[in-house]
């Protein structure tokens, strides 16, 4: 469903209306029903992979934090002197680990099989010469970069013992699933999502107006802007032997500037609307382009992935 078309607007506005009335005691249902219906309009026979993630995400969280438990329960026995405290946490820490390990394999492995095997195997081509067609060219499923980032970072702040593990398999689903964020991002954090899908959220006139305004103006840098600034750089792009330096030139800073607003156009219109459904996503970029060194740059540049625990798995 095309973030920019009528149908994800009528699909907003009637997600809106039941989310605010007939299921306004149970938000959280319409969230997960309309999230699973937003993933079946890209391709039905994918959501099995994104069920595969969420449920394994679940029964791994829990089982590390089981692990957890049982090791504070060990250390809470008397007369155990330092060595033997560092040990238990040795023990039980590496118990936690075979699962943690064990779940991100699948997770990644998924990821790694369905993104980058056509690609693999057309470089095994090119440098073998042996021709595999299209027999392991994979559609990749929506959002999947997304959303592994995401579940990889739960289990790790949840093996790094920063928040407890979540019982209810539906809100792991809904945190994987849930469409605002899925399509573009942002990468989002279950200990600030999860407090926001427990709360109920009455409707708030000031709140659903800043969404929809939100909504409207990233609707306006990808339309108005991005699109506008492809048809140039597509077309000095695809005539580059004839064009000349200076449109070139003109058409690698475009391109920059259409990069950036296509990207923060998409992002904008999920945060907007999810403030609609009062659940605030965290900001991706602040002016990059501002940015006064290539460190700084990365900092503003989409943040939540330089935010997010998965890059420290070196870690574990």
């Amino acid at each position: 469903m095309d973030l920019t078309g009528f149908n994800f607007i009528a699909f907003v506005a009637i997600t809106s209306l039941l989310y605010f009335t007939v299921f306004r005691k149970h938000q959280q249902v319409i969230l997960i029903a309309a999230s699973v219906v937003f993933y079946l309009f890209s391709g039905p026979k994918y959501i099995v992979f994104i069920l595969i993630t969420s449920f394994v995400t679940w029964l791994t969280g829990l089982q590390i934090q089981k692990i957890n438990d049982e090791g504070q329960i060990a250390l809470s026995a008397g007369n155990l002197d330092k060595d033997q405290k560092k040990e238990i946490k040795k023990t039980y820490k590496n118990k936690a680990r075979v699962y943690l390990i064990a779940a991100m394999i699948i997770i990644i492995g998924i990821l790694a099989v369905l993104k980058y095997t056509d690609f693999f195997l057309q470089e095994v081509s090119f440098l073998t010469g042996i021709s595999f067609g299209r027999t392991f060219a994979f559609v990749v499923p929506l959002g999947i970069s997304y959303y592994t980032f995401m579940v990889v970072g739960y289990m790790l702040d949840v093996f790094w013992k920063r928040y407890s593990a979540e019982k209810s398999f539906f809100k792991i689903f809904l945190f994987t699933i849930y469409f605002p964020h899925i399509t573009q991002g942002p990468i989002g954090r279950y200990d600030k999502l999860s407090p926001q899908f427990d709360e109920d959220h009455a409707f708030d006139y000031d709140r659903v107006t800043k969404g929809i305004q939100l909504m409207l103006w990233g609707l306006f840098e990808k339309l108005v802007i991005a699109d506008r600034l492809a048809i140039f750089t597509n077309g000095v792009y695809a005539e580059w032997k004839t064009a000349s330096s200076y449109a070139i030139i003109i058409a690698m800073i475009f391109f920059s500037i259409r990069l950036y607003m296509d990207f923060q156009g998409c992002m904008d219109i999920g945060r907007g609307v999810s403030q609609i459904f009062g659940i605030d996503l965290d900001l991706n970029f602040k002016r990059p382009y501002f940015s006064r060194g290539m460190q700084e740059f990365w900092q503003r540049w989409h943040i939540t992935l330089g935010a997010c625990p998965c890059l420290g798995c070196a870690k574990i």
